[in-house]
């Protein structure tokens, strides 16, 4: 499967997505972008992105609802990090029935390891719903797959009511980001393991893989 999604919002990373649209077509990709510029894509199937600030949570909505719309499984991956795709992996596409991802967060695996209250918040929430969140993944959100399935608009809607939670608890702590909403990898984790989707990490690594020098 060789579908893509990517987010260009601002000049910078329109200049990233354009250095790499011809490696991506050369591979057979058919690129998907949510952008404040869709007039720049018409080659493409470019969405108009409206908002002023940005909001991490739709980087992850976006694909979600692009899978729905196309009924396949589609590739998510920061616009910054398409030039770190190998083209062993843009060869071979990817295609599976678990949402794929590469890793958890270097800095916590899990929500209850995050050294503040800074999700205290969203904690309440899941426990206003009796879910466990204990074993929550905080996955990277750089590079995730999304699986096509008839239960997709479930997942969206549990990413759709921690959003605003996110996003006002992205504000309330005054983070020096571009954006609102960070903390999506829980978000996306979330949305797949309430809905009891299968998660899995990638089996072929999508991002190059360098040999370490041995005279260093």
């Amino acid at each position: 499967m060789k579908n893509i999604a990517v987010v260009a919002t601002n000049k910078l990373f329109r200049s990233n997505l354009n250095n790499e649209l011809e490696r991506l077509s050369k591979f057979g990709w058919k690129v998907y972008v949510l952008t404040d510029k869709p007039d720049e894509y018409k080659d493409l199937h470019a969405e108009q992105y409206n908002y002023t600030i940005f909001s991490y949570v739709d980087k992850i909505l976006f694909p979600i609802r692009i899978s729905e719309n196309i009924k396949q499984g589609i590739l998510y991956v920061d616009v910054d990090r398409i030039q770190d795709l190998s083209d062993e992996f843009l060869t071979s596409g990817c295609e599976s029935n678990s949402f794929l991802y590469t890793s958890k967060w270097p800095t916590c695996e899990y929500i209850t390891f995050v050294k503040s209250n800074y999700f205290d918040i969203l904690i309440e929430y899941f426990e206003s719903i009796n879910y466990d969140y204990t074993k929550l993944p905080c996955l990277l959100e750089q590079i995730f797959y999304v699986p096509y399935s008839p239960d997709l608009h479930r997942v969206r809607l549990d990413i759709e009511h921690v959003k605003p939670i996110l996003e006002y608890i992205s504000i309330i702590n005054k983070l020096p980001s571009p954006g609102v909403g960070t903390g999506e990898g829980v978000a996306l984790a979330f949305g797949i393991l309430a809905n009891n989707f299968k998660l899995n990490t990638f089996e072929n690594a999508p991002q190059k893989q360098y040999k370490t020098n041995r005279f260093i």
